[in-house]
């Protein structure tokens, strides 16, 4: 599909350069639409070869990129960060003193560096 996208956008761009490019030539318009229809077809043809190219170096790069960042399956339901949250602990009065210490040891750890400064 993106091969034909590609190759059917380069025919139409293809076609209306070649017609503008015959107009501002002042060339007749049998002439003007021929090489268009001509240039038409060989980027059409082109971008076939350059849309299949860019498909396959695109695989190419995502299947690399697969195999150096596999997936790992998830062993347990609370794989998720979510169900990591909703299992921690909910009770409030667990939560303060697990703060309350955290911020101790900050307030300890800052005194000490000041000391030793």
């Amino acid at each position: 599909m993106p091969t034909r996208l590609i190759a059917t956008s380069f025919a139409l761009i293809a076609f209306a350069t070649a017609v503008l490019t015959g107009i501002i030539a002042d060339h007749a318009a049998g002439v003007i639409l021929y090489r268009a229809l001509i240039a038409m077809v060989g980027c059409y043809l082109a971008g076939l070869v350059i849309g299949a190219m860019a498909f396959r170096a695109l695989q190419d790069q995502i299947q690399r990129y697969k195999r150096a960042h596999p997936l790992e399956p998830a062993d347990d339901e609370s794989a998720t960060p979510q169900d990591a949250l909703a299992s921690s602990s909910s009770d409030p009065s667990e939560q303060s003193q697990s703060s309350a210490s955290a911020a101790a040891d900050r307030t300890t750890s800052s005194t000490s560096s000041k000391a030793a400064a």
